[in-house]
């Protein structure tokens, strides 16, 4: 008989002979030790559904199974069916989620509180052949939620959003591509309590089930990472997946991925919305950001309306962010300084913006911030924000080409006409879809910066195409915000 037991609920299985003694031992010995039972809250299960005499006053459950600490045991029937319960509710609560008037505020909601999280502790507890195709139903419906906030997306795009942050994804995973992998990390991590708690299920049977998920796991993603543990089975599954996205002709192209790869990128998607930290974002903003992350048509080709220019506005507006006729790319350089130098007056003193006459014979200015009292001496920082994609950037470009390029120049330009002026000089590179380069990461980390603070680093331009504006904010280390026309969404 094996029993087991946490405070004063317990479960005790067995034969039905073992099972009535176990009771009538609580009924007697209980009592003497401050233990009543409580026989309106107990339950017996048989798959048979014989109920013993003894037991008749319990409550008697389907023989079909039950449901114990939120998991399901049973049938696969039972099992599908109880799923089926939960999705319901799922349903109810995503409902409840769209009646919000803020899609930033969906969306954190929807993906911290109702998505894959809802389901982990059901395929960590139950084969996952047994629920395969309800897995796949729960996906289908999180995705119709969810582009009930970000817009229709095409199967390619919504692939990538299942992949983690880290990997140019959402987090948005699938239920059904991971369920193998967290019922073999549940698995592996209690097959030494299964022997030891039921001694009538032999080691030899523990072993050979978990080398057959073990079997299965490696057949569909490869080697098994050292720790089962289901992150690194996810991190995994990312690994396998990734090569053949990007091997897509759907794909963006290799800078592309590296920049929505790169930790800062999605912290517009991953921050809480707010006014005062400057991290929200409305909803226009917040749909045209998403579509701008995976390269998504975002408005129809047309001809620049602003004067004197002669180029075209193309499906995925990297023309309306790189358009120099309108002044938006100083806007946008210009509020993330002034932001960037709010946030280092915070942690040193002696900040000022576009220093004059600190070259000598010449009034360039390679500090949009100047730092007087950084590490015993004078520290000009640059600011730069190069779009990702131009029509100079080479089709074989990879990596953070765009700021790599931007860096090379600035330290060509000024690096050594600064030391000679006796001070240091240093570029802080992010691009239009919020990466920073490594070196701007270790800069703000330097300065101690706070999470929230770096989340607000934000600065704006503004695309003047249409007569409709709208923000796109992108709340990220840095961020920063754009406009294209709503008029061309």
């Amino acid at each position: 008989m094996a029993n087991s037991w946490y405070l004063d609920d317990g479960v005790v299985a067995g034969s039905q002979r073992d099972v009535v003694e176990a009771f009538r031992l609580i009924d007697t010995e209980g009592p003497l030790k401050g233990m009543f039972l409580n026989t309106g809250k107990s339950e017996v299960w048989n798959p048979f559904g014989l109920v013993p005499d003894e037991l008749r006053h319990f409550k008697a459950l389907a023989p079909e199974g039950f449901e114990l600490l939120g998991a399901p045991i049973g049938t696969t029937a039972f099992c599908q069916t109880y799923f089926a319960k939960k999705v319901q509710k799922f349903r109810e609560v995503w409902a409840k989620i769209q009646k919000l008037d803020h899609l930033q505020t969906q969306a954190l909601l929807l993906r911290y509180c109702a998505s894959f999280c809802k389901v982990v502790h059901l395929f960590r507890t139950v084969p996952p052949h047994m629920i395969y195709s309800q897995l796949g139903d729960f996906d289908q419906d999180f995705r119709t939620c969810m582009e009930h906030i970000i817009g229709r997306t095409s199967d390619f795009t919504w692939a990538f959003m299942g992949l983690g942050c880290k990997k140019g994804g959402l987090g948005l995973r699938s239920a059904q591509l991971h369920a193998l992998g967290g019922y073999l990390s549940s698995f592996s991590s209690a097959s030494f309590w299964i022997t030891a708690r039921f001694a009538s299920i032999s080691q030899a049977d523990v072993s050979s089930y978990q080398l057959s998920l073990n079997f299965m796991w490696s057949s569909a993603f490869g080697e098994l990472p050292e720790k089962l543990f289901q992150r690194a089975l996810s991190a995994a599954t990312d690994d396998k997946l990734l090569p053949l996205l990007t091997a897509s002709p759907a794909c963006p192209p290799p800078t592309w991925v590296a920049s929505i790869q790169n930790p800062t990128s999605s912290c517009f998607w991953r921050c809480l919305p707010s006014r005062w930290n400057g991290t929200y974002v409305d909803n226009a903003c917040f749909r045209t950001l998403v579509n701008l992350r995976y390269r998504s048509a975002q408005m129809y080709p047309s001809v620049c309306p602003m004067p004197d220019c002669l180029n075209t506005l193309d499906a995925f507006g990297d023309h309306a962010i790189c358009c120099k006729k309108g002044g938006e790319p100083s806007i946008r350089h210009n509020r993330l300084a002034q932001r960037i130098a709010l946030e280092c007056s915070k942690a040193v003193a002696g900040v000022s913006l576009e220093a004059r006459f600190l070259l000598q014979k010449s009034d360039d200015r390679p500090a949009d911030i100047l730092l007087t009292a950084w590490r015993g001496g004078a520290l000009a920082l640059d600011v730069t924000v190069p779009h990702i994609k131009t029509k100079r950037t080479p089709d074989s470009a990879t990596g953070l080409f765009a700021m790599e390029e931007a860096i090379a120049r600035k330290q060509k330009k000024y690096a050594t006409r600064c030391q000679d002026a006796g001070m240091s000089f240093s570029v802080l590179a992010f691009d239009t879809l919020g990466a920073a380069h490594p070196t701007t990461r270790a800069f703000l980390k330097a300065m101690r910066m706070p999470k929230a603070a770096s989340c607000a680093l934000t600065g704006s331009t503004s695309c003047r195409h249409g007569t409709a504006w709208s923000f796109l904010c992108r709340s990220t280390s840095p961020g920063r915000f754009l406009r294209v026309p709503s008029s061309r969404l």
